[in-house]
């Protein structure tokens, strides 16, 4: 978690953390999250199958669709499926 609290999950899925340098940010830091969900999302999209993105791409407009809840939740239909957690140490983005 942030802030130093604990923050657990569940056992088969996939959790990581990616130092990124300050000066390699692309965007504002209050706009990182976002981004960074931004990007998840439209990754998850690009590898589901055939019917599940939401329209467009081959993928029917009637299932659930990939999107991004502000500011760093990543969203199959209703369904929590990512979020972006981060943190700073002066010189790098904990990500």
């Amino acid at each position: 978690g942030t802030r130093g609290r604990d923050w657990f999950g569940a056992p088969g899925n996939v959790f990581l953390t990616v130092a990124v340098r300050m000066a390699d940010v692309p965007v504002p830091f209050t706009f990182t999250p976002l981004r960074i969900g931004v990007i998840m999302a439209e990754a998850i999209a690009a590898r589901l199958p055939t019917g599940r993105g939401g329209g467009g791409e081959g993928r029917a407009a009637s299932t659930p669709r990939v999107s991004v809840k502000w500011p760093n939740d990543v969203l199959i239909g209703d369904e929590k499926v990512a979020g972006v957690l981060i943190e700073g140490d002066g010189t790098h983005l904990l990500v």
